[in-house]
C-alpha cells in the first residue's frame, strides 16, 4: 500500500511539474535556450523602430523619453501579455505597443526551450526611445 501511494504521489508530482512548465512564464536566464527573433534581437529592435509612428501631440509638445514594454513570447513563438513598464506619455507608449503588435502579426519567434528541449514561455522587455530629430539648420547661416 505504501509503495502504491508513493508511486501515485510521484506520478502526480511529475505531471504537475510538467504542467507548470507549460504554463509558467520563465525569465531569460531560467531557460536552457532563449527565444530568438528571425534575424536576431537587433533586427527586432530595428523593425520596432521602423514601425513606430511618433504621435503628433508628442511631437507638438516636444515629448521625448524611453518607453519600456514587457511581453511574453509563448510556446508557439508569438508575443502576448504586453505591459508598459515605463511610460513616456502623450501617445508614445501606445505607438510602441502598436508597432509591436504589427510585428507580432508578421513574425514568429523561435520559442525558448527548457532543459528537456520543450518550448516554454519567456518574459522579455524592450526599451523604445522616442527622440525628435534635431532641427536642420542652414550651414550658411551665421550664428
Amino acid at each position: 500500500m505504501k509503495m502504491r501511494l508513493l508511486l501515485i504521489i510521484s506520478m502526480f508530482f511529475a505531471v504537475n511539474v510538467y504542467g507548470q512548465d507549460k504554463e509558467k512564464v520563465f525569465q531569460e536566464f531560467e531557460t536552457a535556450q532563449n527565444c530568438e527573433f528571425p534575424g536576431g534581437i537587433n533586427n527586432f529592435r530595428a523593425l520596432v523602430t521602423q514601425n513606430i509612428k511618433y504621435p503628433k501631440e508628442a511631437k507638438r509638445k516636444a515629448i521625448e523619453g524611453i518607453s519600456i514594454i514587457q511581453f511574453t513570447v509563448n510556446t508557439k513563438g508569438k508575443m502576448e501579455d504586453f505591459k508598459v513598464l515605463k511610460r513616456v506619455g502623450e501617445g508614445c507608449d501606445e505607438a510602441a505597443m502598436d508597432a509591436m503588435m504589427a510585428l507580432n502579426a508578421n513574425y514568429t519567434w523561435k520559442p525558448a526551450l527548457n532543459k528537456d528541449g520543450k518550448p516554454v514561455k519567456v518574459r522579455k522587455a524592450i526599451p523604445i526611445r522616442f527622440k525628435l530629430d534635431e532641427p536642420k539648420t542652414n550651414p550658411l547661416e551665421s550664428k
